[in-house]
């Protein structure tokens, strides 16, 4: 069936209107050729019927039409909303599978914790003991070279022996204190290995027998050193040559050393009078006639560092 639109009724409407004033002429001709009156009625009302029941079909065409969109859109919307339900159902099922899944690494995660917190403290009592055990090692080191002197910047000599190294110690002894050096005060003498291959110099390392006898060389030593210009060189050791500077002192730890070397350059830069070592161990002075302050070690370096920063 055709679609009727809004112009098309208006016309339908006019041309009712127009056949009522319509109705009068066809009267008239009527009357003129002398019908009968109620025929004319009949034919009038059969044709406003006719064309009213076609407005009414046109108006349930559109109205039919109308709602057959209206169902499809609802039906469409309908099929949207289902498919967010479902998306929502899904994700809510998603939400308690991550919930799940978070809970058990939450718990996961305290029980690293727990074990990180003791293996942790584990961890700081093997470094306790590791530390009492390297103090305890450092110490025995300290006991077995109490009574050694190391002579450092020594030249090398072509094949030489335990006695040329003797003649060296026994020269250096002549020199300082004015007397011979007793084969008994002398446990071993030896030369210790150069870090280079190629080096010409290295440390002689004297044991002697006691540290009353150590600790007389020693200051004899600094005495030479303080009394005289030229300090002590490879000459005073009876070396030919070229003369050139000699060190002498007590042997210390690898770890004395460290703690030595760093208690020097704090003293270098807080400008302390004095660092020195004694029996294997480290001391500062702040100034002279203050009283020394014994390094044990490098935490106590530490502490002595901080008061020194707060003191300022």
């Amino acid at each position: 069936m055709p679609r009727t639109t809004s112009s098309q009724i208006s016309k339908v409407l006019a041309s009712a209107a127009s056949d009522s004033d319509r109705s009068d002429v066809v009267s008239e001709e009527l009357n003129s050729q002398h019908l009968p009156r109620t025929q004319r009625k009949r034919r009038r009302s059969n044709e406003i019927e006719f064309q009213l029941n076609d407005f009414r079909a046109e108006i349930k065409f559109m109205m039919d039409t109308f709602m057959e969109k209206q169902n499809k859109r609802l039906e469409t919307l309908e099929n949207h909303i289902m498919e967010v339900k479902q998306q929502n159902v899904a994700i809510q099922s998603s939400n308690q599978d991550i919930e799940q899944s978070l809970k058990f690494m939450s718990d996961e995660i305290r029980s690293l914790q727990g074990k990180i917190g003791s293996i942790e403290k584990d961890r700081k009592n093997l470094s306790l003991h590791l530390m009492r055990l390297e103090d305890k090692i450092d110490d025995i080191d300290k006991r077995t070279i109490k009574t050694c002197v190391e002579i450092r910047n020594v030249p090398k000599q072509s094949r030489e022996t335990k006695d040329m190294l003797y003649l060296y110690v026994d020269s250096l002894s002549k020199c300082i204190t004015k007397s011979e050096i007793n084969k008994v005060e002398v446990r071993d003498v030896y030369r210790l290995p150069s870090k280079k291959s190629d080096a010409k110099c290295s440390t002689i390392i004297v044991e002697f027998s006691n540290t009353l006898y150590k600790n007389h060389i020693l200051n004899a030593a600094k005495k030479f050193n303080r009394e005289y210009s030229e300090k002590l060189n490879t000459l005073n050791l009876g070396l030919p040559g070229t003369r050139q500077p000699i060190y002498i002192s007590e042997q210390l730890t690898a770890k004395t050393k460290r703690l030595l070397f760093l208690a020097r350059d704090f003293a270098k830069s807080a400008q302390f009078a004095h660092c020195w070592t004694t029996n294997g161990n480290v001391y500062l002075r702040k100034k002279e006639g203050t009283p020394y302050i014994f390094v044990k070690n490098e935490e106590r370096l530490s502490d002595i560092i901080k008061k020194n920063i707060n003191e300022k």
